[in-house]
């Protein structure tokens, strides 16, 4: 794959340059790339460590897929298996363009399935080798006929639809990927139900929050729920986890995750959390909930606070289209909900705050205005596993508290 940086708006790229100086451009090459290994986090619950791995062993050879399938070395729950590339493929064959999201799976082990198809060269028939592009920009019109000189070229693969039947789809694979810059084997809903695929920083956070079992737990801003159904695993399935979403779909797929999971300690609610101490809210759910579940200050042993961010720190991600305002805004909602964090959490309790994005202000700067306008919050040194890096200077924070704090840059 040629050299690529994310692309991001120029008064963001400006801003985050204020904190990160030359490295900027090194972070933002590294944010085009998968990460160095894909890990899977096992459903303890329902299986170990080492049976998965052999399960993945086998899997992996089913399909003809060669690569290590290791434990790892920190962290008693996770499987890595390591990313193999940049590789050295040539792009020879008749073009197809996808969508910048759909490329973006392809980096991850996916295949290419119809609807992420923007456009290909005439005379495509189903059994041909093609050669993959991303237009970061999107601006191939859906079924355009032409190459596109400027695209990203990601690898190889094999059609498995004519060219027409492609536009027509709206379902199905239309490319099998055979030759890929980037080698990560294609998992999605493979043994999905003892295992789920999870960026180790995302691990990290459970871990770290650290619930005990009979606990009262809850997850702020939960969907797609991974981390609570991570934390509920930790708790061996007892005391109660509450996971909370805006979006009733988001709940709901929240509510089959866990189920397929054997996870009945959670419950997945539909509730704006910038409003959980209203009135309304202080006095639980409304009957037709048919829980036990009221939102009352002091009330909760543990608190995972993962807000909606800007999403910077994502990978691999080729454009992003994020303004400057978005950049502020997410930063003044997320500490509205770390007011009703502090609030909810019980003396003594704990609170993890976490983010997906590499922007300071929402994450050392936020937790710099916690421990100033919230005194009853404290930062506490972080227990294993810590596999990231302390805190950015120059964020209101001081020596020992940057150590308190652990930042992944790409």
């Amino acid at each position: 794959m040629q050299s690529t940086h994310l692309e991001l708006q120029p008064d963001v790229k400006s801003h985050l340059g204020k904190y990160y100086g030359a490295k900027l451009e090194d972070i933002l090459h590294a944010l085009t790339q998968p990460p160095s290994c894909t890990s899977i986090r096992v459903n303890t619950f329902k299986i170990s460590r080492d049976e998965l791995i052999g399960k993945l062993r086998n899997y992996l050879s089913s399909i003809h897929f060669e690569a290590e399938v290791l434990p790892h070395p920190e962290i008693s729950d996770v499987i890595i298996i390591p990313t193999r590339g940049p590789l050295t493929v040539h792009s020879t064959f008749p073009q197809v363009i996808v969508d910048a999201k759909c490329g973006q799976a392809v980096l991850m082990g996916s295949h290419i399935f119809a609807p992420g198809v923007l456009g290909a060269e005439p005379g495509i028939n189903s059994g041909d080798m093609v050669s993959v592009v991303v237009d970061i920009n999107n601006s191939t019109l859906k079924g355009d006929l032409n190459r596109l000189p400027t695209a990203v070229f990601i690898g190889n693969g094999i059609s498995q639809m004519g060219r027409s039947i492609i536009f027509r789809s709206e379902t199905g694979i239309a490319i099998k990927m055979k030759d890929r810059i980037y080698q990560n084997p294609p998992l999605n809903g493979v043994l999905d139900d003892i295992m789920f695929l999870q960026h180790l920083p995302s691990i990290v956070v459970a871990h770290q929050l650290n619930p005990q079992p009979g606990q009262r737990v809850l997850d702020m801003c939960a969907a797609p729920g991974g981390k609570t159904i991570h934390v509920a695993t930790l708790m061996q399935n007892t005391g109660k986890v509450i996971a909370l979403d805006k979006s009733k779909s988001k709940v709901k797929q929240m509510s089959n995750l866990a189920k397929k999971h054997g996870l009945t300690c959670i419950t997945a609610v539909c509730r704006d959390s910038t409003k959980l101490l209203t009135a309304k809210d202080m006095h639980g759910l409304a009957d037709s909930d048919n829980i036990d579940l009221e939102f009352q200050e002091n009330s909760f042993d543990c608190i995972l606070l993962d807000p909606p961010c800007t999403g910077l720190g994502q990978r691999p991600r080729m454009k992003e289209m994020i303004s400057i305002v978005d950049v502020h805004s997410a930063s003044l909602y997320q500490r509205k909900l770390m007011h009703v964090a502090c609030s909810l959490l019980k003396p003594g309790g704990t609170l993890v705050y976490s983010t997906c994005t590499i922007n300071p202000e929402e994450n050392e700067e936020n937790v710099h205005y916690a421990l100033t306008a919230l005194p009853q919050l404290s930062l506490v040194q972080q227990g294993s596993p810590f596999l990231g890096e302390i805190g950015l200077d120059g964020c209101g924070l001081s020596e020992e508290q940057r150590k308190c704090v652990q930042r992944f840059d790409p």
